[in-house]
């Protein structure tokens, strides 16, 4: 994830490993890119099981060298990314096991406050 006030970089990666995970370098499965930009995606393993990577609802705007079916063989493509929006996506194969994010955040979007109201003095 980009660090606050920094901008997001234009690339980045994903690693699918086994046996059920997506790795962005950093141990998470999740990556943040700036509008415009592209996400590499691989299975540099291949063989003990079979990865893919499919989008849910959210579709990037190109991808290419991208398995249709999960596959053994290793593997490598990208996607690129020009619409702000969270785009969810997992292994065709494994589901809700092998799950991960790009997230395209919008710079003119408010902030979203995250902090927790005081409680109500009731009085008591």
């Amino acid at each position: 994830m980009a660090s606050a006030g920094a901008d997001p970089p234009m690339t980045a990666s994903i690693t699918a490993k086994d046996p059920y995970s997506f790795d962005n370098g950093s141990g998470g499965k999740s990556v943040t890119i700036a509008k415009g930009g592209s996400v590499s995606f691989s299975y540099p393993a291949g063989g003990v099981t079979s990865h893919n990577v499919v989008f849910d609802t959210a579709q990037p705007t190109m991808c290419t060298d991208m398995p249709a079916t999960a596959s053994p063989a290793p593997w490598s493509g990208s996607c690129t990314f020009e619409s702000y929006g969270t785009y969810a996506f997992h292994c065709g194969l494994h589901g809700s096991l092998m799950t991960g994010t790009v997230e395209v955040p919008d710079p003119n979007a408010p902030p979203t406050d995250t902090t927790t109201p005081p409680p109500t003095d009731t009085g008591g």
